[in-house]
């Protein structure tokens, strides 16, 4: 008798045991796609958080690209106030000869199209230093010949009334 009374607790724990890892599994799944957004959202909110600012909180990729977009989006339309506005006015070597240079590449070409990917992001006292692969598509005036052309570069920016501005440009030139 106590052999049966055994198999009738076994069969019936058996039975509930079944249901029980699909109701495990699924609430499982679905707790762990609501933390997965909780975080993804918390990221979020702490990368614009952080690309607007230089505390220790600092998101330092986020600023980088956010600062890489502000000078790169100048250069687009290149207008010279603009771009500017975005280059340290104590910029490494000369401020004026470069912003000059950038000025007649941009008069030289008609731009295309320019693309970049950051490949690294450090910050470090006042300074963040952005390391970035791109390619740009341009057309000679008066050709149609498009022309490739691609590098890499690091620029370094300085934090200055609330935003990041280029100060010193190492590698190849992207402009």
């Amino acid at each position: 008798m106590a052999t049966k009374m055994g198999r009738k607790n076994i069969r019936r724990h058996v039975r509930y045991s079944k249901l029980l890892p699909s109701f495990n599994a699924e609430f499982l799944l679905v707790l762990l796609v609501a933390l997965l957004a909780c975080g993804h959202l918390s990221a979020c909110a702490g990368t614009m958080a952080g690309a607007k600012a230089e505390g220790p909180g600092i998101n330092t990729r986020a600023a980088g690209k956010t600062a890489l977009d502000g000078i790169f989006g100048s250069y687009r339309i290149f207008d010279r106030n603009s771009f500017m506005g975005r280059v340290a006015q104590n910029f490494i070597p000369d401020r004026n000869a470069f912003i000059n240079r950038v000025a007649q590449n941009f008069a030289k070409d008609v731009l295309i199209e320019f693309n970049y990917f950051v490949d690294t992001a450090i910050r470090q006292e006042g300074y963040l230093s952005i390391g970035f692969h791109w390619e740009k598509k341009t057309q000679p005036y008066g050709s149609s010949a498009l022309v490739l052309i691609k590098g890499k570069t690091e620029f370094v920016f300085s934090y200055e009334g609330e935003k990041w501005l280029l100060y010193q440009m190492r590698g190849d030139d992207p402009f």
